[in-house]
């Protein structure tokens, strides 16, 4: 049986059924995008992040391409020795 609405309750209604379908956009599109994010160090996928009208501007710590060969290969470098 379909459920009846007063005309004057129609606006808070739709806007409840909205917020629904709002959320579940943004959580499914959150999960998608963080399952298809391809992984090299692991920060791209961990850095998304759901807000509204925020952001985070924290740059991630700087790491060179050499840096980036030795950890996919399990061997440290002369920096790593050294901290």
């Amino acid at each position: 049986m379909a459920r009846e609405i007063k005309l004057a309750k129609i606006a808070d209604y739709m806007g409840g059924q909205v917020e629904q379908l709002l959320r579940a956009t943004v959580f499914t599109t959150d999960r998608r995008l963080k399952k298809s994010s391809p992984v090299d160090l692991g920060r791209f996928r961990i850095g998304w992040q759901i807000g509204e009208n925020a952001s985070n501007s924290t740059p991630p710590p700087q790491v060179t391409t050499e840096e980036k060969r030795h950890r996919q290969k399990g061997t440290t470098t002369l920096q790593d020795r050294k901290s």
